[in-house]
């Protein structure tokens, strides 16, 4: 018994603790290179984004080290987990008494907070895309409607494309007014909530739609919690935590609908992702979620293309894809903004879309995440596995979109991964001591905030 327990993932975390290694060995020995890459890469030293590429280059140069020592650390937690099974236990229980989830929870929002607020610092405080000049002028007309201040609201919205995009700002002109508080204080409070509601959203489903027990879905939440973009959006002001929401949101929902198909489901969903769109373009991909997952299910795959099946795909097509982009299009046409549209599109490509920043965002955001789901490969069902196929399709947008390869806009494949990758977690609560998978998460957490402090995120 002993030796299969110590096969489980020691073998795996010691190749990757390998393969670490000898990327830290490599990147130490070709630093001067890499400094001169990134120098070279915007074509200035100049380029606004240039000082954030220099300190990720320099960054790694430290973080990949320290990643190796928490590799190692955890190498050996594996090791001895089969001793530590015969006293875990109690200790585990006194643990869960004095130590509840809601604490643990609460010390990671903190973390998240101060973290996510020294990256804004870093950046320099800002309020990118006009958003909080959006708001001010939405809460001027909203304070004083008058010909005046409306015509000021229209003449920017017609010059800015991110006016196609006015739910957030809607939002933080209502919270300003009702609050008192300044537009960037109030943007940075509802993006703090939009977070927040996004994990008790996936709680909530993970325990009561998929009968996950409260343990398991605290532990996916926490791992959520701690990973490097979300802690990073969750009060910076950007629309990133209320894609992170919709996102949640629109899976969720839609997966409750397709379970039990009721008018009340549907109008829920064609609202979820109308509104969706209206907050970033890059909601654009879940509008595919419904229709993907009904070519997907395996009730619809035994029918074939009969007529019945392709009448029903044909219906959820031009209630959840054509209709939200009816709705949309009859808001940029009735204010002139249908051009802003198209100048949106032409700007998602940057210099930032080389598939290595792609492939480096990607290993941020599902660093633990993509381990479970191999991990509990063998349980997933088959909406686990039209989520993976969304989720593929959403990455599929970003490289063909030659979007850039920033960590920010691989946030909304978390929660599709996150629902997936409670398998896996499952399989190492069975599997190893409760003190080992606690020993685990705090490890993730400290790797996630290690690479914060070390400026690794772009």
């Amino acid at each position: 018994m002993k030796v299969v327990i110590r096969g489980f993932l020691l073998g795996p975390s010691l190749a990757v603790t390998a393969l670490v290694l000898a990327v830290a060995v490599s990147v130490t020995l070709a630093r001067d290179r890499l400094t001169e890459l990134a120098t070279r890469f915007y074509g200035s030293t100049d380029h606004v984004l240039y000082p954030f590429l220099a300190a990720r280059v320099a960054g790694y140069r430290s973080f990949l080290w320290v990643l190796l020592g928490i590799l190692a650390a955890w190498c050996l937690v594996l090791w001895v987990d089969p001793r530590r099974r015969q006293i875990a236990t109690p200790v585990s229980r006194r643990m869960t008494v004095a130590l509840p989830w809601t604490v643990v929870f609460l010390v990671a929002s903190i973390i998240a907070v101060l973290l996510s607020h020294r990256e804004w610092v870093r950046f320099g405080r800002p309020c990118w895309d006009n958003y909080c000049v959006y708001s001010q002028l939405i809460s001027s007309w909203l304070r004083r409607p008058s010909s005046e201040t409306w015509a000021a609201l229209h003449a920017f919205m017609r010059t800015d494309y991110h006016a196609n995009s006015p739910f957030v700002p809607v939002l933080v002109a209502g919270a300003t007014l009702v609050s008192g508080m300044s537009i960037i204080h109030s943007y940075r409070a509802l993006c703090a909530a939009a977070a927040v509601l996004a994990l008790v959203v996936l709680f909530l489903f993970l325990r009561r739609r998929l009968s996950l027990s409260a343990g398991n879905a605290a532990a996916t939440i926490l791992l959520l919690a701690s990973n490097i973009v979300v802690i990073r959006c969750c009060c910076f002001p950007q629309t990133d935590a209320f894609i992170f929401l919709w996102v949640t949101l629109s899976i969720t929902r839609s997966l409750v609908f397709l379970e039990r198909p009721t008018q009340r489901g549907a109008v829920g969903c064609f609202a979820i992702l109308t509104t969706g769109l209206f907050i970033k373009l890059s909601f654009l991909p879940a509008l595919a979620l419904i229709p993907l997952w009904t070519v997907l299910e395996p009730a619809f795959l035994k029918r074939g293309f009969s007529r019945e099946a392709a009448g029903t795909l044909a219906r959820r097509v031009a209630l959840f894809v054509v209709g939200p982009l009816v709705v949309y299009l009859v808001f940029q046409v009735a204010l002139g903004l249908l051009g802003m549209y198209g100048r949106e599109f032409s700007r998602m490509q940057t210099d930032d879309a080389v598939p290595l920043f792609h492939l480096i965002s990607l290993v941020h955001a599902g660093a633990i995440l993509l381990p479970l789901i191999v991990i509990g490969a063998r349980r997933l069902t088959p909406s686990d596995r039209c989520l993976l196929a969304w989720t593929g399709l959403y990455c599929l947008s970003l490289w063909a979109g030659r979007t850039s390869g920033w960590d920010r806009f691989y946030l909304a494949t978390l929660p599709p991964l996150a629902i997936v990758s409670r398998h896996g977690i499952q399989v190492i609560r069975e599997r190893l001591s409760p003190t080992t998978g606690s020993i685990g998460a705090a490890l993730y957490a400290v790797a996630n905030y290690c690479a914060l402090l070390f400026n690794l995120y772009q």
